[in-house]
């Protein structure tokens, strides 16, 4: 009963929340595509970021507007968080266009054979993306040995793995170390307050017997 109520409160409040926030919302969504339309891409990045703050929930058009405006503005960083969140996604056209743009952006990092493997994922999940196919059959003619290509990306891919399983082991390292240092520091205090309280209980004895 007390959980029911205590849902319906949450619910009641985003949705109080949320009609307040339509107007800003709203606003920030015409400066945006304002500022896109007019090729001020960096203006277009920070009022897509304000609108993905103040949204309960992004949708992929938004996600996909605000990864599209980082590239644009070279950064390529955030560009490929932002257009990572789209690859999995049910939408295979949106999905798949992520799958271009990382690849691109990849591109241009001077990893051909990564680049190659995310053009050819946008082919396959998205059969009629000409952009993925025209990238992917330029690339995979210009790459120098391309009979071993799948060789190599099946190894690049094998690296890949091995670089992410090192860093699962690190991590998971660093929280036994954070746990084993916890522990310490709580044994530590468990030894300071047994050895005040015998102090406290010798001083007591002492102060009892010269009393007598």
């Amino acid at each position: 009963m007390v959980q029911s109520i205590l849902y319906s409160l949450v619910i009641f409040y985003l949705n109080i929340n949320a009609m307040f926030n339509v107007t800003v919302r709203n606003q920030l969504k015409y400066e945006a595509d304002k500022a896109i339309n007019q090729k001020k891409y960096k203006e277009a990045a920070v009022l897509y970021r304000r609108l993905s703050e103040a949204t309960f929930l992004v949708s992929t058009e938004l996600r996909l507007d605000l990864a599209n405006a980082y590239f644009m503005t070279n950064d390529t960083a955030k560009a490929i968080i932002e257009y990572r969140k789209l690859e999995k996604i049910s939408n295979i056209e949106l999905g798949s266009t992520a799958k271009v743009q990382i690849g691109l952006l990849v591109l241009q990092r001077k990893d051909s054979l990564r680049a190659l493997t995310y053009f050819r994922e946008a082919l396959e999940k998205n059969a009629d993306n000409e952009v993925a196919r025209f990238n992917y059959e330029w690339l995979r003619k210009s790459l120098p040995s391309s009979k071993s290509l799948p060789q190599r990306i099946q190894q690049q891919q094998n690296e890949q793995q091995l670089e992410q399983k090192k860093d699962e082991k690190l991590e998971q390292k660093k929280n036994n170390l954070d746990e084993e240092q916890s522990l310490q520091v709580l044994n530590a205090m468990r030894a300071s307050d047994v050895e005040h309280i015998s102090k406290q209980r010798r001083i007591t004895n002492k102060k009892t017997k010269n009393d007598w």
